[in-house]
């Protein structure tokens, strides 16, 4: 069909071939009229003149299709349409080749990037948990099984929320959608610490960032969440906290402590019409252990009688070192019979001597007593009265215990 049509395209690009054919109708039209004539109607006859005109045009017909034909070219080798056809074996079966070895090379620099991403996150000391756009986990690093208590392969498609399972605090029973803090429109959450709440049900302070994950078109591929475990930090903190409210030496609440306990005590007390009984205690004569045996042999003493203390009263009750050889201890829900049996037991139990060092060490206590909230309401209030009284047993003889009372204060 191709070459008929390419064929009469040749034949009508010139003026003079479009002529020859209208001429040519012309004449198979005039003869195929004659030849109707002559079957149809018997009267009609040919002469000379017609057979000849018509045999010139049928004869010039014939020529100018074989100029025609003679002076047509098919279409050149070099054409597009024909490359692939004419395109040598050996050099279609290279460039397939270069193809094939090109998608190759991508494919392994692409393997190659993804290893070295999933390497750096398994070396990371942070936690990391990646996710689809239906918040179902695609990723896992192994801080990050570590710290939630579940293996890559069984959280792989699981909820995040079944698996990154936080808390406010260690004391709340709600567990938080790790994504919801987020919203819609946000892109990434500031750091923020929570409880983590293990497999195992066990907790750990983490500092958590969750951020979107998108596309160069803007489309949400995900999210992922880092999280770094807290536990050595909060330990840290605890411990900074403890040092500022205990005491160096003896490990006892210190004075800071005391009145933060005291105010929860007293907090507590408020409609109850209980009493509290608090205790100041000085050892007698301890200046000359220190000025006989030494400052060291002085401070394990002031241990060994710190223990003491504490094994003689409730593990309700505070003992506290506010000062060298002063100690408070505070009695809960207590009268003034009961709080001066606790001083005598007290008295009883310090006669027992400290062996230190290959010293035999004996030191006795005296005790001045107040009572919340017949005394005073604060602390320091009750503390200094609470003194004044041990000052009355330090001139009752010392190893003695004395209660406040107001008409004995000059």
């Amino acid at each position: 069909m191709s070459t008929i049509r390419d064929l009469l395209t040749n034949i009508l690009r010139e003026p003079k071939n479009l002529l020859v054919l209208i001429i040519t109708l012309f004449v198979f039209s005039g003869l195929a009229l004659l030849l109707l004539l002559t079957q149809y109607a018997p009267a009609f006859a040919l002469n000379e003149e017609i057979v000849l005109i018509l045999f010139a045009g049928l004869l010039a017909l014939l020529l100018r299709l074989y100029y025609s034909i003679s002076q047509y070219n098919p279409p050149a080798l070099s054409d597009p349409r024909l490359t692939i056809t004419d395109v040598p074996l050996e050099t279609t079966v290279s460039s397939i080749g270069q193809v094939l070895e090109e998608h190759r090379r991508i494919e392994e620099e692409l393997r190659l990037r993804e290893e070295r991403l999933i390497t750096t996150l398994n070396s990371m000391p942070h936690a990391v948990i990646t996710t689809d756009q239906k918040e179902l986990i695609t990723f896992m690093n192994p801080m990050a099984e570590k710290l939630t208590g579940w293996k890559k392969q069984e959280a792989i498609r699981k909820p995040v929320g079944d698996v990154y399972r936080i808390q406010e605090d260690d004391q709340s029973n709600k567990v938080i959608n790790p994504l919801a803090p987020m919203g819609k429109g946000s892109k990434k959450t500031k750091n923020h610490q929570y409880v983590l709440r293990s497999r195992s049900g066990s907790g750990v302070w983490v500092l958590s960032s969750v951020a979107r994950m998108k596309s160069k078109m803007g489309e949400s591929l995900g999210v992922v969440i880092a999280f770094q475990d807290l536990s050595e930090q909060k330990r840290q903190e605890m411990k900074m906290i403890e040092e500022a409210h205990l005491d160096d030496l003896t490990g006892l609440p210190n004075r800071r402590h005391l009145q933060k306990s005291f105010s929860g005590l007293v907090g507590g007390q408020r409609g109850k019409n209980q009493q509290l009984a608090v205790m100041f205690l000085d050892l007698d004569r301890f200046k000359s252990v220190n000025d006989t045996f030494g400052h060291e042999v002085g401070d394990l003493l002031l241990k060994l009688v710190s223990k003491r203390f504490r094994s003689l009263i409730s593990k309700n009750d505070i003992v506290s070192r506010i000062a060298g050889d002063e100690f408070i201890i505070v009695l809960r829900d207590i009268d003034k019979p009961q709080a001066l049996g606790v001083a005598h037991r007290i008295l009883d139990g310090m006669k027992e001597p400290f062996f230190i060092r290959g010293y035999r060490l004996l030191v006795t206590p005296s005790i001045g007593i107040s009572f919340f909230p017949e005394d005073g309401a604060k602390l320091d209030e009750l503390l200094d009265k609470a003194d004044q009284a041990m000052y009355q047993a330090k001139k009752s003889g010392k190893n003695n215990v004395q209660i406040f009372d107001h008409s004995r204060i000059s």
